[in-house]
Order: structure tokens, then C-alpha cells, then sequence
């Protein structure tokens, strides 16, 4: 069989291909096979997206939310016979979620479940079904659950022998109640070293080294050792330049004089102490952490101070003082 000969506008060619005898069908074709290409991804990137479900065909609803300022939001959805637990990142930061579940009549939830968050996608982070455990009110099932976060990546460039700023007035000495208390929670949720002192609501908050702060939560006023108070504490977190993040906690309504991508130095005012979140008394607490590889996801690091006695990691139940000559910016 003999080539076929085609005429075009340059003469007489053979063996044309019908994308060249057809170029408008050529065209069409291609953007007909873009789209299709397109848009099947996308159904299927949108289909392999975790997204709040109903716990395993059930009539899952949202039960509680709670934000913790511009960082995340913990939801828990419960169904007839199930709960998940899901949470969300809201700041552009990367950041860590630690979460701690103390059970109560509900069995096998008791632990830790942390997250690293880079994106800001819902993502489940615990889902459990009681209808096996011949409860005979399901509704019932209760437990407790605590979170905490810190910011940043791993690794970083920890200087435990930089020592900190007390983060409070010099003009006299304040108790430590809580350093390296294993009974804490503060411990179950990467925080073993943190420090908390006694003082009297309205105290000023210092600054205990150089850095940014990244995030603010000033707006809670519940407080008390009830369930409700869980999580709904002021804070202030600051990122220091070795990549570690100081967090202040407990703080009065309100009181934060600074916000997120604010430089601070040393000593300089930031907040006032308080009574909010799960505590039965006024008091600061301080930490100084990082993202780590432990059960919990963040690694608690030691805190020395700098006191009128020298540099010291304190005791509990000890009073350090700052030293006299110590610059408070207000």
C-alpha cells in the first residue's frame, strides 16, 4: 500500500499525523486531558484528606473547643458510642501538640498523644469506641484531657550554662513551689522543668533572656482547681535565638504588654502574674523547652537563675531574690 500524499501550504508532504491534518482537535484534546488530569488529582488529594468523620458511620457532633490563642484548637467529636479527638494548628509557625488524656470511667485512653503540626489541616489525633464496655449510660463516659505546645524545630542550640533573669521584681525574694516535681502535670506534658513561683496577683512579669515573642493568650479569667479550668490559662510564649521558647504562664487578664513578632531583651516588663488556668492560687510559672524526641514531644530543658546568691538552679520551697542592680524595664 502506497504512502498517502497530503498537500499543505509549503507543497506535498507524506504520512501526515492526525494531530498535524487535525490541529484544532490536536488542541482541544490536550486541554480536555489537562483537565481531566487536574482535576482527578485534586479529587484525589481531597479524598486522602483527614477531615473530622463520624467516628465509623456514626452521627458524630462537636462537643467542646477550645483555642489556645492564635496557635491551635483541640475539638472532640462524640457519637452513640464513640469520641475522637482532632486539633488544628491556626498559627504559621510549626508547631508541637502535646496532648495527656486521665481517664475516668473510660478505659484505655490514660497517655500521652503528641503531633507535630507543619501545615494547618485538622488532623485526628485519638479516636475511641466504648461500645463494648457494657456501660449502661454510654453518654457518661468522661475523662480529662490537658495540652500543651511548644513552637519551632529541632534541633537547637541549647546554652545551659547561660544562665536566666529571674523573671520578677528584685525588690524581694519569692518561694519556688514546683521545680522538677515529677508529680506535676506539667511533667506528663514535656514541662518536668518547669519552675513556678509564689507571688501575689498583679505582680510584674520580666522577660529572662533575649528573643521574639511568638504567641499571646490574654483574654481567659477562669481559674481554680475544677475541670473547667483545664487549658485556660494566660501565656505568653517568647523564642529565644538558640531556637529554645520560654513559656509564661498563669497570667492576669489582660495584662500582656507585648505581642507576636516583638523583639524583647532581658528584664524588660511583658505581663502581670494571676490566677488563671488550673491552679487554686496566684503564682507565675516558667519553662524554658524545646521540640524533642520524648514520649510527649517536647523537651523540657533546665532553668538556672541569676540570684544574689550566684547562679543556681533552684530548690523547692526555696526564696531566690534577683540581684539589687538588676535593670527592670517597665
Amino acid at each position: 500500500m502506497g504512502n498517502k500524499i497530503y498537500r499543505d501550504s509549503l507543497g506535498e508532504v507524506e504520512n501526515l499525523s492526525i494531530f498535524e491534518r487535525y490541529p484544532q482537535f490536536a488542541k482541544r484534546l490536550m486541554i480536555a486531558t489537562g483537565i481531566l488530569l487536574f482535576g482527578g488529582g485534586g479529587l484525589i488529594w481531597f479524598l486522602t484528606q483527614e477531615k473530622p468523620v463520624d467516628c465509623g458511620q456514626e452521627a458524630a457532633k462537636l462537643i467542646s473547643e477550645d483555642c489556645q490563642g492564635d496557635l491551635y484548637c483541640v475539638r472532640e467529636f462524640r457519637g452513640p458510642t464513640c469520641l475522637e479527638i482532632w486539633v488544628e494548628k491556626t498559627s504559621k509557625l510549626p508547631l508541637t501538640v502535646s496532648l495527656w488524656a486521665d481517664k475516668k470511667n473510660l478505659r484505655g485512653i490514660d497517655g500521652n498523644f503528641p503531633m507535630r503540626l507543619d501545615d494547618n489541616q485538622a488532623r485526628r489525633t485519638y479516636s475511641f469506641s466504648f461500645a463494648d464496655q457494657k456501660n449502661d449510660n454510654e453518654q457518661k463516659i468522661d475523662f480529662l484531657l490537658r495540652y500543651a505546645a511548644i513552637v519551632g524545630t529541632s534541633p537547637t542550640n541549647h546554652k545551659p550554662e547561660a544562665p536566666y533573669e529571674i523573671p520578677l521584681p528584685s525588690r524581694v525574694g519569692y518561694q519556688v513551689i514546683t521545680p522538677n516535681n515529677p508529680m506535676t502535670k506539667e511533667s506528663l506534658l514535656g514541662f518536668d522543668n518547669a519552675v513556678s513561683f509564689s507571688v501575689s496577683s498583679g505582680t510584674p512579669v520580666f522577660a529572662m533572656r533575649e528573643g521574639t515573642v511568638v504567641a499571646v493568650r490574654d483574654d481567659q479569667n477562669s481559674g481554680g482547681r475544677r475541670t473547667e479550668s483545664l487549658g485556660k490559662d494566660n501565656f505568653i510564649l517568647i523564642q529565644h535565638f538558640d531556637g529554645t521558647v520560654a513559656t509564661y504562664k498563669h497570667l492576669s487578664k489582660n495584662s500582656a504588654l507585648v505581642k507576636p513578632g516583638e523583639k524583647v531583651v532581658p528584664s524588660q516588663r511583658i505581663a502581670a502574674s494571676g490566677s488563671s488556668g488550673f491552679t487554686e492560687q496566684s503564682l507565675l510559672t516558667v519553662s524554658v523547652s524545646a521540640p524533642g524526641n520524648t514520649p510527649s514531644g517536647i523537651e523540657s530543658l533546665p532553668i538556672e537563675f541569676i540570684t544574689r546568691d550566684g547562679v543556681k538552679k533552684p530548690g523547692r520551697f526555696e526564696i531566690i531574690q534577683a540581684p539589687a542592680n538588676r535593670d527592670r524595664k517597665n
